[in-house]
């Protein structure tokens, strides 16, 4: 049924049906008809910004075909283009290579199970509008109209329809073909059945499909002054994926409240999403290891966004210097403040800050903020916290500035998390050392904030120096704009302080708005419920994944992005983006040790302590089979964030050909493996060690891993994840360092 501008005289019923067909499509073209009017409801689509085709009834000069093929093949051709269309749109998203883990490329019929209710593609009467491409229609003069009326019917159809579970019923792009593994032949239409749909597929993960959240994980807490904070979860506790659902949610929020209060005349304001700054020459930080590096950087070589001396400077100011009058105020010795940062470049970790005075250490501290790079709060981030607090009403403010927080870098949010916690203490104990919340917010605020009207032009060397490069270069009384962006960086630090408890916590009511599904919420299955996809128990499940990291061995370079290990350049990175849904990639690093195969094995099993220095403890929940175990480890995190608790069933084998030794793990939910330390549970989706002989007593080892740590969207581990298994690598290579004294021997 269309609704046409002119009257228009359609043929008899009895019209064959190309030229009827071929007809209606070129009085389309003339009479700037649309379909106003579908004969039945159809299951929603999830509209596919990044096809090329355009809308396939539109002219003939887009979306292919050619304009002057016959009648018969037109009408065809028009047809075909609508399949494609409507194909390309519920087909799963290109994510890049694909693993050894996801299912061969299925048919529509095979998706088509997974709809509420499917659309036969058989039907040559069926007729497809990409209203996504709306634009490309000539809707003559209401086109304005019609569009708007269509896109709003297009946001209500496109909404993801969830069952009690929680899990997603039409998945679209999120989900790709490999959650649909070894489905009954009676589940293809038809009872068609291919041999490449009847193998069973293990995906990199196993996931609970039931209710959310458990109750372990949500946070609640009294306080005298504020009552109960009920359903609040910390953002250390939500995975990857739902962190990534709450950044758009956040962004949508301050985009409303920003364009509500913000003067559009603001020279200069831009409240988007943070953009890269475009930089002529990247600098060169081989000869720096502390002061002047960016946090990514330190993240990438120690594991942890603040260097582990300036984590340890805090500590010792915490435990012995919270009572010093005018902490942060007075300014220590210049000659001895040097000298501090020369020793926490060459020393690093194994600085001790016994017998150095306060003040010294203090200033050292601001210093280091003040000579980031990037600053704290980031470059572009601080104009926004700084127009929260100079335009948005009070009552706002609260849930602008989480939401800010949100779009921080997670590096520069944890950070700022540490930090606030440690200036938090020191104002407690406001009564003996006279440094309120206030006070050291004004003497904090220029280290910590990018201000416009601080002059950006200083040299490279400025910036080296001790001089803050965030410091006001001009001398006078300063202009009212500086003074209204000095006051309201003070009155953002300063609630940062006062409310970092509660600015780190997800409300209930957000994290209801954002219907997180199965795959978001990422709640690893039971071990009896493990392999129960493909009809096989756990033993099934960790045989094909050994099978599945032998596989992608043998293909080595295929589908893998190589990238640069900026830490030690004997270990080899790489990346793949797996299409299974979930936003994490898959890393690989491998590198060459000096120890045989069963050695290494035994040191990457049973002396984790050895390489990871940040294991508080460990132990063996349950023994499945002398080389099969339930395996609990807790790992610690930068204070005040909560140590990583992970739970995995893993498996190891020593008979394989050549001598080579294999190491599988994943994450399981065990009864007798609670969260240890007050920390949260963390995701291993895949950890997987293959170590091979290499010649003259030394083995190659391969890490292939997908690990959720919980608190990251997925740019962290897409800039840092790879480097920290670097890192573990380079750990364990060096731990086998061999005594060159005495006669030569092999290992």
């Amino acid at each position: 049924i269309y609704s046409c501008d002119n009257n228009c005289k359609l043929p008899d019923e009895g019209t064959d049906g190309n030229r009827y067909f071929d007809y209606v499509f070129d009085r389309m073209k003339e009479l700037n008809c649309v379909d106003v009017s579908p004969t039945e409801p159809q299951p929603p689509t999830v509209p596919s910004f990044g096809d090329d085709s355009s809308s396939y009834c539109s002219d003939g000069s887009q979306g292919g075909g050619s304009s002057t093929a016959p009648p018969h093949h037109r009408g065809r051709s028009k047809l075909n283009r609508a399949k494609k269309l409507l194909h390309s749109r519920n087909k799963p998203e290109d994510h890049g290579a694909l693993s050894d883990s996801e299912c061969q490329p299925t048919s529509w019929r095979h998706h088509k199970k997974q709809l509420n209710k499917g659309i036969e593609l058989d039907d040559p009467h069926i007729e497809v509008l990409d209203y996504s491409r709306a634009g490309s229609l000539n809707l003559g003069k209401d086109s304005q109209r019609y569009r708007e009326k269509l896109q709003s019917e297009l946001r209500k159809d496109v909404t993801v329809y969830r069952d009690k579970s929680g899990s997603s019923e039409l998945m679209g792009s999120q989900d790709s073909s490999s959650t649909l593994a070894s489905q009954p032949e009676s589940d293809h239409e038809d009872g068609e059945a291919t041999p490449r749909h009847k193998a069973a597929v293990v995906r990199w993960h196993s996931f609970q499909r039931g209710s959310a959240r458990p109750e372990s994980y949500l946070f609640r807490e009294t306080e005298p002054d504020r009552g109960p904070i009920q359903g609040s979860r910390p953002l250390a506790s939500l995975s990857c994926g739902q962190l990534l659902v709450l950044r758009k949610l956040a962004l949508l929020k301050l985009t409303a409240v920003m364009e509500r209060y913000c003067p559009t005349h603001r020279t200069g304001w831009n409240w988007e999403l943070p953009k890269f700054i475009r930089k002529i020459k990247t600098p060169d930080y081989k000869d720096k290891t502390v002061f002047g590096v960016p946090l990514l950087l330190s993240l990438q070589r120690n594991g942890q966004a603040l260097p582990k001396c300036i984590q340890a400077a805090l500590r010792w100011l915490r435990n012995n210097s919270l009572d010093q009058v005018g902490l942060f105020r007075k300014s220590g010795v210049r000659s001895r403040i040097q000298k501090l940062k020369n020793m926490t470049e060459t020393q690093g970790e194994t600085m001790s800050f016994d017998g150095q005075q306060a003040y010294d250490v203090a200033d050292m501290v601001k210093q280091y903020f003040r000579e980031l790079p990037e600053a704290l709060l980031t470059n572009k981030l601080s104009e926004t916290f700084i127009a929260i607090f100079q335009h948005v009403p009070s009552n706002l403010r609260a849930e602008a500035v989480q939401c800010v927080l949100l779009l921080l870098p997670d590096e520069h949010r944890e950070a700022l998390q540490t930090l606030l916690d440690f200036l938090a203490q020191v104002s407690n104990r406001s009564s003996c050392n006279q440094m309120t919340a206030s006070n050291l917010a004004v003497c904090l605020a220029p280290s910590l904030f990018h201000l416009h009207h601080i002059q950006s032009s200083s040299s490279s060397s400025s910036r080296s120096s001790s001089a803050s490069p965030r410091r006001r270069k001009t001398v006078g009384v300063p202009d009212q704009r500086e003074l209204g962006e000095n006051r309201a960086a003070h009155d953002c630090l300063l609630y940062l302080i006062k409310e970092h408890k509660d600015l780190f916590l997800v409300s209930e009511e957000n994290l209801v708005q954002c219907h997180f599904n199965y795959m978001e919420e990422s709640i690893p299955v039971a071990l009896e419920e493990l392999g129960a996809e493909f009809q096989q128990d756990w033993r099934g499940y960790l045989y094909a994944c050994t099978t599945a990291l032998l596989k992608e061995a043998r293909e080595k370079s295929r589908g893998w992005v190589n990238m640069p290990c900026s830490t030690d350049h004997q270990v080899e990175m790489a990346y793949k983006k797996v299409g299974d849904g979930h936003p994490l990639r898959l890393w690989r690093v491998s590198t060459e040790v000096e120890a045989p195969p069963l050695e290494l094995l035994q040191r990457v099993l049973r002396e984790r302590h050895v390489w990871d220095y940040t294991l508080l403890k460990w132990r063996i929940v349950a023994r499945l089979d002398p080389q099969v175990e339930v395996f609990q480890y807790v790992c610690a995190s930068m204070a005040p964030l909560p140590a990583k608790d992970f739970c995995v069933l893993r498996s190891w084998r020593t008979d394989l050909p050549k001598g080579a030794c294999v190491i599988v793990e994943t994450s399981v939910e065990h009864p007798d493996g609670p969260v240890m330390l007050g920390g949260v549970r963390g995701i291993v989706l895949a950890s997987r060690y293959l170590i091979e002989p290499c010649g003259s007593g030394k083995s190659r080892i391969m890490h292939l891993s997908r690990v959720d740590t919980k608190g990251r969207t997925p740019d962290w581990y897409n800039k840092s994840y790879g480097h920290i298994c670097a890192l573990y690598l380079t750990r364990i290579r060096s731990s086998f360092k061999h005594n060159t004294d005495g006669p030569e021997s092999k290992v």
